[in-house]
């Protein structure tokens, strides 16, 4: 009743407002200034953290993007020249760059023999890094370059530990290597034939073609007749009259020749597709999410899909090639990297005491791996290589005359070495030109290990879990005249 009351009573009632509205006003404000700190604490909390006494740009430490809006203002197509660059501007031959929110900094070294140590000395510091995983294992969670070293590892390892042999590669990779060699020159004398002697043709198409095959024909030999430059040569031997005389238009007036591309099969064209979504992954800075979206997608599935039915079906040829072939055969009755794997999966089976597993995600990722860490890298050393060759016909020339005089022989009977002659010929020259084409061309833009515990590079103390990034290639710098760089 009192309150009752009270409330009848203007000034009682004025003062009752007045409170309220003083203690709203006053919980609003600590309210607020309670989100305020906390928001400030942990864009504080989430901002780069440099690693002490190691180059870097400060503004990068300002922002929760770390670097990514300097790469995107200056030079958003290329971010591994950005990252090459930052070595001139911070005079220093180790320097730190955040291309990852929310995460440790990368330490690049551009000093060659630290590298050189880090990657191939000092193996119980440094393993793959997590980033390089995450960006493949989306794709094949089973390769071995997904796996850090351990038992697993290891047990890939013993899988393919003969597939880089010597033995092996003269014995089974050369020839079916040669055959897809012979058919990229199938194909140019097929082109030179429309186009005419002189006239020019786009070749970036053909060399990925060409690399696409030998990896086909290295990993699966005989067992597919699936090839992409199969696919051309038989395009260019279906064109009509018409059709030919149309593209030698252009012969004679120095325009080169558009010839068209012929699609490839579904199998090829779901693998060449599936290693694309490895960029797109790689340039949102979140890989682990953006392989959770991909696999949404329909058309991801599908590609998936018919990938794992074209690898299944060759595992079980291959082992079909095993069981009907001699056990003293040796190397003979190999016809392709899958071969040897499904060979070594019994004889480590028979070892263990276990039946063996032909068909498992270890040795479909392993073959699918195969296209992911070959083609794009032996696509593009290809290409310069051709470039390079072409730039400097003197040099040409000079190799040319080398390997006519290794091979006199296929030189007097007007043909080719043959795969043996090659691969038991050495040309010193011809290993110089190799060296130096890859040298040039730059394979790989960066490469990158993971601090497995504390340790030190170039007298500076790094810290477990940061990932140390090692260019392929040095600055370019402007040095003025006279300047002692």
């Amino acid at each position: 009743m009192s309150l009752h009351i009270a409330s009848l009573i203007p000034g009682a009632a004025a003062s009752s407002s007045y409170h309220t509205l003083t203690i709203g006003l006053v919980f609003f404000f600590f309210f607020f200034s309670f989100i305020a700190a906390t928001l400030y604490l942990l864009r504080q909390w989430l901002l780069p953290k440099p690693i002490p006494g190691i180059p870097h740009n400060p503004e990068a430490t300002r922002s929760l993007l770390g670097d990514i809006m300097a790469i995107q203002n200056e030079m958003p197509d290329n971010i591994s020249e950005w990252v090459v660059r930052q070595s001139d501007r911070h005079r220093s031959p180790i320097y730190q760059v955040f291309l990852v929110p929310f995460a440790k900094p990368f330490v690049v070294v551009s000093d060659f023999r630290e590298a050189q140590d880090i990657l191939v000395r000092r193996g119980r510091e440094f393993d793959r890094s997590d980033l390089a995983i995450a960006l493949l294992r989306g794709e094949m969670p089973n390769f071995h370059a997904c796996l850090k070293t351990g038992p697993a590892w290891a047990a890939h390892r013993r899988l393919l530990q003969d597939i880089m042999s010597p033995e092996f590669l003269q014995k089974v990779a050369a020839p079916n290597m040669y055959a897809g060699a012979c058919r990229l020159l199938q194909l140019w004398r097929a082109k030179r034939a429309v186009a005419g002697t002189g006239t020019p043709f786009a070749a970036n198409h053909d060399l990925s073609f060409a690399t696409f095959d030998a990896i086909y024909d290295f990993g699966y030999g005989e067992g597919t007749e699936e090839r992409a430059l199969a696919e051309q040569i038989r395009l260019l031997a279906g064109l009509t009259e018409e059709e030919r005389r149309r593209l030698g238009e252009n012969a004679g007036t120095g325009k080169p020749v558009d010839f068209p591309v012929a699609p490839l099969s579904p199998a090829m064209e779901a693998v060449l597709r599936s290693t694309e979504n490895i960029t797109k992954v790689a340039v949102t800075g979140f890989p682990d999410a953006a392989w959770r979206v991909l696999s949404w997608f329909p058309r991801v599935r599908r590609l998936r899909a018919l990938k794992d039915t074209f690898i299944k079906s060759q595992v079980d040829m291959a082992i079909k090639r095993l069981d009907n072939a001699n056990p003293e055969d040796g190397y003979s009755k190999l016809k392709c990297a899958l071969d040897l794997i499904i060979q070594r999966e019994r004889t480590l089976a028979e070892k263990e005491n276990r039946e063996p597993v032909y068909w498992s995600d270890s040795i479909k990722d392993e073959m699918f791996g195969f296209v992911t860490a070959g083609h794009e890298t032996s696509a593009n050393v290809l290409a310069w290589g051709v470039k390079f060759l072409a730039d400097h016909p003197d040099h040409q020339a000079s190799l040319r005359a080398h390997l006519r005089a290794a091979h006199p022989a296929a030189v007097a009977e007007a043909r080719f070495p043959s795969h043996d002659e090659i691969t038991s010929t050495t040309v010193p020259l011809l290993l110089a030109t190799i060296e130096e084409i890859l040298r040039l061309s730059h394979a790989a833009a960066m490469t990158d290990r993971q601090c497995t515990e504390d340790t030190v590079v170039l007298g500076h103390a790094v810290p477990r879990g940061t990932t140390p990034a090692h260019p392929g290639v040095a600055p370019e710098r402007d040095v003025a005249e006279g300047d002692p760089r």
